[in-house]
């Protein structure tokens, strides 16, 4: 596993150590990175401001635009959004012979023909012909979404692209972040970790008393993303830095797998009901979520359940028996 070390994303030993402990095999680890080069040129070539590489502690990412293109974690296996338009029926039952587990479409709402594409390291390889024709489309397609508005420019990591070039022999670009009022304009958004504390303490800020209705959704959260976790789904959320004086915001629950968005309610009235909806309409701006939902202690009347269909937001409750249901055929469980 990768270490949990601070990184200095400009050196290149610590995206060494991080993608090498990660994949270890050099004919493994050339497969996937010489894929990861490809979108990194042609996102360059699309734009210099609509991409970045981020590293973390246990991974890397590529954004293009308000996308992800491609993930890569300790947990999982390289991780691929493409153009389903470009994925014929014959490449499709290759790529699932590879091991590869493909779901949308869509993926993105705003790119309707994107496509997840998980797939074993080992076979990545076998199936790099099918897979960079549609991710390159792919990436064309997230340039155009936002070009020159990459929201998470502050984590690129040029020691990151230097590594990966000396590692293919490739001389590969770097970003180019060189308009200042753009920049400062962009949105900032961080994924941050959901602490599992203890929430027979949790406190409201500013408050001598816990607030029942925040301290029962904290509570709700926290029991669904042990349960999430138990069953293997890696969860977090985000912080969104919103430009001038517009704030900072966080959500709830963001599943990356899955790109699930949910919003947390401890109660359920139809203020909290309509409020979840602006709330996850709000992230989902930034986010682009797959499917969002509405985290509940129960399952809501059938006149709120409706109301939420109607904005296309399912709802996830907690059943008598500590277990969690939903209204979307399993998607959030």
């Amino acid at each position: 596993m990768a270490t949990k070390s601070p990184l200095d994303r400009n050196n290149e030993a610590d995206a060494r150590r991080v993608i090498e402990s990660i994949i270890p095999d050099t004919a493994e680890r050339r497969s996937v990175l010489s894929l990861l080069a490809e979108l990194i040129e042609r996102g360059n070539r699309a734009s210099v401001r609509a991409w970045g590489l981020t590293l973390s502690s246990n991974g890397i990412r590529l954004n293009v635009g308000p996308i992800e293109v491609f993930t890569l974690r300790d947990s999982v296996g390289p991780h691929f959004i493409i153009d389903n338009g470009s994925l014929s029926a014959a490449e499709r039952v290759s790529l699932e012979s590879a091991g590869a587990e493909i779901y949308g479409p869509p993926v993105y709402r705003s790119v309707p023909q994107s496509v997840g594409v998980e797939i074993p390291i080992g076979g990545v390889q076998q199936a790099a012909g099918m897979l960079l024709p549609a991710a390159l489309n792919l990436v064309e397609a997230a340039a155009a979404r936002r070009p020159g508005q990459l929201s998470w420019w502050r984590a690129h990591s040029p020691g990151a692209i230097r590594y990966i070039g000396e590692f293919l022999g490739r001389d590969l670009p770097q970003p180019s972040y060189d308009a200042p009022a753009e920049v400062e304009s962009a949105v900032e958004i961080q994924e941050i970790p959901i602490e599992d504390q203890n929430v027979d303490s949790a406190i409201v800020a500013g408050s001598a008393e816990p607030h029942d209705a925040e301290f029962r959704e904290r509570a709700l959260m926290l029991r669904y993303v042990r349960y999430l976790r138990a069953r293997g789904v890696g969860v977090s959320r985000y912080q969104i830095k919103l430009p001038g004086a517009g704030g900072v915001i966080f959500c709830d629950v963001w599943d990356a797998r899955r790109r699930n968005l949910l919003e947390a309610k401890g109660e359920i009235t139809r203020d909290s009901i309509r409020m979840a909806i602006g709330q996850l309409a709000d992230y989902g701006r930034f986010l682009e979520p797959s499917r969002s939902a509405v985290l509940l202690p129960e399952r809501p009347s059938r006149d709120l359940e409706d109301l939420l269909g109607s904005a296309e937001i399912g709802v996830v409750w907690e059943n008598a028996d500590g277990q969690f249901d939903d209204n979307s055929d399993g998607r959030f469980i």
